[in-house]
């Protein structure tokens, strides 16, 4: 696979990954879940823990299923190279 494949697949990922959140986010919302009205306008809190739960979520079902050990530290590897 060239880097440019590479590249091209997971943004395919990421944008599959981005449509299934924006519909999950008006679920949770929806269920209940989420009590925003007592949040103040200018506060993240409860929006940073929706996000939160969305990209878990999304993490937990775009984990390779097979070699789970070796896919981890791969992740973590990554991971630890990627400045924030």
């Amino acid at each position: 696979m060239t880097r440019t494949q590479f590249k091209a697949t997971v943004q395919e990922l990421i944008e599959t990954s981005y449509n299934n959140m924006t519909v999950r986010v008006d679920k949770a919302i929806d269920s209940g879940a989420v009590n925003y009205s007592d949040e103040p306008a200018d506060e993240y809190g409860k929006a940073k823990a929706v996000v939160t739960a969305l990209l878990l979520d999304a993490a937990d079902n775009r984990r390779p299923l097979d070699e789970r050990k070796k896919w981890s530290r791969e992740i973590n590897n990554i991971r630890a190279c990627m400045p924030s």
